[in-house]
């Protein structure tokens, strides 16, 4: 079964892929290139095919935040596959950016913790965001993800181009694609 039907935080629930959606002051979302190019704040980790015979009791489950969910009601794992749904990386803008020129959103893989940006295999898929986009609130933005190119880990890597964003907050997650994303 493809992973179709959940949505995996990344960014914007502080440093839990599970958590509430982060706000400070009526702001929302985590702010992304304050201190220049960044990774997101979670990183996902798929896990390594097992036996299912310890807890959760489901083979392939998702590591970190997924593997501590209860195993009732689920009767197989989740894992990422090619299931006829686009699923990718949505990027949804919380308070508008300022300063910078373009914001290049890497997807970055690995079978060890710590994907990092590099010129051999990472990034997988990349899209790079303008200021007019990004000072749009509540703008949608999807990356699209081929599921046979993600190993065991996946997070990505924002690069900023020109000055550093002063203001800017956004929430970013892995999942399929809604409709609404541009």
């Amino acid at each position: 079964m493809a992973l179709t039907d959940a949505q995996l935080f990344v960014h914007g629930t502080g440093s839990t892929a599970g958590g509430a959606i982060s706000v400070s002051a009526g702001v929302y979302g985590d702010t992304l290139g304050y201190a220049g190019s960044a990774y997101s704040n979670v990183e996902l980790d798929f896990g390594a095919p097992g036996s299912a015979s310890s807890y959760p009791y489901v083979s392939q489950f998702p590591g970190y935040t997924e593997a501590a969910y209860n195993a009732a009601g689920y009767s197989q794992a989740e894992s990422v596959g090619a299931g006829g749904v686009p699923w990718g990386l949505h990027i949804q803008v919380m308070s508008a950016f300022n300063t910078l020129t373009t914001l290049t959103i890497d997807i970055c893989t690995s079978a060890t913790t710590g994907a990092t940006y590099n010129s051999t295999g990472n990034p997988i898929a990349s899209r790079v965001l303008s200021l007019a986009q990004l000072i749009i609130l509540g703008a949608h933005y999807f990356i699209p993800v081929n599921p046979t190119q993600v190993l065991e880990f996946l997070r990505f890597y924002a690069v900023v181009a020109s000055s550093n964003p002063t203001t800017g907050t956004i929430i970013a997650w892995f999942g399929p694609r809604t409709g609404d994303e541009m």
